[in-house]
């Protein structure tokens, strides 16, 4: 069964090479977190999860989707161009941010449920640009087949992130703050002295022809991907977003353990998989070939890998939790066990999710999202606002509405990827 469902390719040995480096990192990461719950409390983890979740949603602006296109672009001059334009767009959207911060202060602290984070938004042009550019030089690597230089990255953001975090936990939730910052520099900072050294790629070149180009050629991805990604983005972390309303930031810093948890099994299966994925499947694209064969392949692999986390955690969530995390975070165990399912699908579903961009599919899928991400925005306001005083039963109605629309985006994508026609 197993030799099976793993091809004997270029594929896999790809995989290999990310899982290798990711399964070290995931396992590094775990150790990290459970020494970080024993000296840092569930609130600490909810103002973190807040500061990182909004800055995901704004980070979708960024680069302005370029960065996707990367990876579809004809050739190496375009992708380059584009990776010069990816820059360009995150500097000033950076700038714009701090500039916001600054100045909307007394209107962005009034619309803060938990005003004590506002400090911390300072921070949110560093998060931003380091964020930002990393994913852009990560897209560039995707094309270029680099994925040893990937699989290190991983290994250097749990080390500064655990590291950092482990020194200055004497400032509560700001060492964490920072451990999150730091390694988001180091993963920067080690891409781009790679892309500088070793492809002679200067991203920092702007040159006003070329970047206007590539701009209006590839003008479909902000004018659908932005939007697309902000809700994609909506889906992952409007509960925290939204949610924060409703929950106290002790719930909020469970519920983010919880998923912190429940995403190694990304980083150690799906990530690998979806990265070579976009790369294989774009090039067949390029080529005029068929990928649905591979699509399906890559969602049974995936399901065959994934499925045996939401049996542990039904079985023995909060004594696992409480066991590795300590008794104060038992309470995670249990929402884990809620949110089993809807993990499980969401971990089959991320590999193929880039599927509507290879094949230009884009504005079909942005309305589907659109109406799914303002109906769950509508289940977590509902049972935040109705069941506050109970959060498992608001997070298990979260859950299930979660579960099911996963499900119908997997059999879109499957669906979409018949639908493949080189332009």
């Amino acid at each position: 069964m197993l030799n099976k469902l793993i091809p004997k390719s270029e594929f896999a040995k790809n995989i290999f090479t990310l899982s290798l480096g990711s399964i070290g990192a995931q396992v590094l990461n775990f150790f990290f977190t459970a020494f970080l719950t024993r000296i840092y409390s569930p609130s600490d983890f909810g103002l973190l999860s807040i500061y990182i979740s909004v800055s995901s949603l704004i980070g979708v602006f960024s680069a302005g989707k370029y960065d996707v296109a990367i990876v579809v672009s004809k050739d190496r001059e375009q992708s380059i161009s584009l990776v010069q334009l990816c820059f360009f767009i995150t500097l000033l959207f950076s700038i714009l941010t701090l500039g916001i911060v600054v100045f909307f202060k007394t209107l962005i602290i009034s619309h803060l449920d938990h005003p004590e984070i506002y400090n911390w938004f300072y921070f949110i042009p560093l998060t931003l640009f380091f964020t930002s550019a990393t994913q852009t030089i990560w897209m560039w690597n995707v094309r270029e087949k680099n994925f040893k230089d990937l699989s290190v990255i991983r290994f250097i953001e749990t080390i500064f992130n655990g590291g950092t975090s482990i020194i200055l936990n004497f400032l509560g939730a700001i060492g964490m703050l920072f451990g999150t910052l730091f390694s988001q520099m180091a993963s920067f900072l080690y891409l781009v002295i790679k892309l500088l050294s070793r492809e002679k790629v200067n991203p920092f070149r702007f040159e006003k022809d070329a970047l206007t180009k590539n701009a209006i050629l590839y003008s479909e991805f902000p004018r659908f991907n932005i939007l697309q990604g902000f809700t994609d983005m909506l889906l992952i972390t409007g509960i925290i977003v939204v949610g924060s309303n409703f929950f106290s930031v002790y719930v909020i810093g469970i519920y983010s353990l919880c998923m912190r948890v429940l995403q190694l099994p990304m980083g150690l299966i799906v990530k690998p998989i979806a990265h070579v994925f976009f790369a294989e499947a774009s090039e067949k694209h390029r080529r005029g070939d068929d990928f649905y064969e591979l699509t399906k392949q890559t969602v049974l692999r995936t399901a065959f890998f994934a499925s045996i986390i939401p049996l542990i955690l039904v079985i023995a969530g909060p004594f696992l939790f409480g066991l590795v995390f300590g008794q104060s975070w038992r309470e995670s165990g249990v929402y884990a066990q809620l949110l089993s399912l809807w993990i499980f699908l969401d971990l089959v579903k991320a590999p193929i999710a880039q599927i509507p961009a290879i094949i230009g599919k884009q504005k079909e899928v942005l309305y589907c999202t659109i109406l799914i991400t303002l109906s769950l925005l509508l289940v977590i306001a509902l049972a935040g606002y109705f069941e506050h005083d109970q959060p498992r039963k608001a997070f298990l109605i979260i859950a299930v509405f979660q579960s099911v629309q996963t499900l119908f985006f997997i059999l879109y994508f499957l669906r979409l990827s018949k639908q493949n026609i080189a332009i």
